[in-house]
């Protein structure tokens, strides 16, 4: 965080150990964000990718390829997914190592990767039928397989711990895999949206969305004991210490949502934002600070600790999206 944002959010958190854990509902004024309004604040803190190269603090390394996404971390290398400028293929999953090179691993969509908490593994998921859509494990080194394993109903990866991946269908709910017993074991019948395996938090739903169902967010070693509920919103990010949620819409979908919310995994609201377009990415670089991906009259990735609020990237012309004929 620079000192000036710093210093713009000491009136709003004096003497707390956190902002999101001290801000109250009266601190929960729209904020109006649009980054032609923002002043320019420190460049991004954590790893990300600036279009298609790889930057972490000095460390700058160009990636071959028209789309870039990174994946996660693998030890002391990163996991970065590639495809064409429209999002589709050529797809390609590769590991970025501690001395730049790059080893490529899989030929597969970048949206179908989940790296495991350790980042010893990946965890592919292919297009399959009701009746079975295959789970792959495979080296995060090296790309080999490791275990497969079919699904029925469509199943959707929240994460992997250990040797344990987490699933979930809207038929069955929500279920460990044990990769080396075969073995599975439900954790709740509730079909999950999100989950944060290290901060043990599990969001869920009563039912359809569209057909009324509500957000329940709980521990994923307590599912049956509701932290908070919303029929409104549904949880999009944890921060960095599990205090907190950036929630948004329970039904937004397409180019990403006009509102983001943040709140105490209690359910205290204790910020929100409107973008002028629409937020993409929502990430955090602390438990306190925000970071979202803005599209208004300009674009870029704006910083947000409660109400003070900065740019963290060089605004750039907004995002248009082209309609087809």
């Amino acid at each position: 965080m620079t000192r000036r944002l710093r210093a713009l959010t000491l009136t709003l958190a004096v003497g707390t150990a956190g902002a999101l854990l001290a801000a109250t509902p009266a601190g929960a004024a729209p904020t109006d964000l649009d980054p032609a309004d923002l002043p320019r604040g420190a460049d991004i803190a954590i790893p990300h990718m600036d279009g298609t190269t790889f930057v972490d603090g000095d460390r700058r390394v160009a990636i071959d390829a028209e789309r870039a996404t990174l994946l996660g971390r693998s030890g002391r290398a990163f996991i970065i997914g590639t495809s064409g400028e429209d999002g589709l293929r050529p797809y390609r999953v590769v590991r970025l190592r501690p001395d730049d090179t790059v080893k490529p691993l899989l030929r597969s969509s970048p949206w179908s990767i989940t790296v495991s908490e350790d980042g010893r593994r990946l965890v592919r998921l292919r297009n399959g039928s009701r009746r079975s859509s295959p789970v792959s494990i495979h080296s995060a080194r090296s790309g080999t397989l490791l275990r497969e394993r079919g699904f029925r109903d469509y199943p959707s990866v929240l994460g992997m711990q250990g040797r344990r991946v987490l699933l979930t269908t809207w038929e069955r709910g929500v279920f460990w895999w044990d990769v080396r017993s075969g073995r599975t074991t439900t954790v709740t019948s509730r079909p999950a949206g999100h989950a944060d395996l290290e901060q043990d938090l599990l969001a869920t739903y009563t039912d359809d969305p569209y057909l009324d169902g509500c957000t329940v967010l709980s521990r994923l070693s307590r599912p049956a004991r509701t932290l908070w509920r919303s029929c409104s919103e549904r949880v999009e990010s944890v921060n960095t210490d599990g205090t907190g949620i950036a929630t948004v819409h329970i039904l937004s979908d397409g180019i990403g949502p006009s509102r983001v919310t943040l709140r105490t995994v209690r359910g205290t609201k204790v910020a929100r934002y409107d973008a002028e377009r629409w937020f993409g990415s929502i990430r955090w670089e602390d438990a306190d600070t925000v970071l979202l991906d803005t599209n208004g009259t300009e674009f870029a990735t704006v910083r947000c600790v409660l109400t003070a609020c900065e740019n963290a990237s060089d605004p750039e012309p907004p995002i248009v999206l082209r309609t087809t004929r």
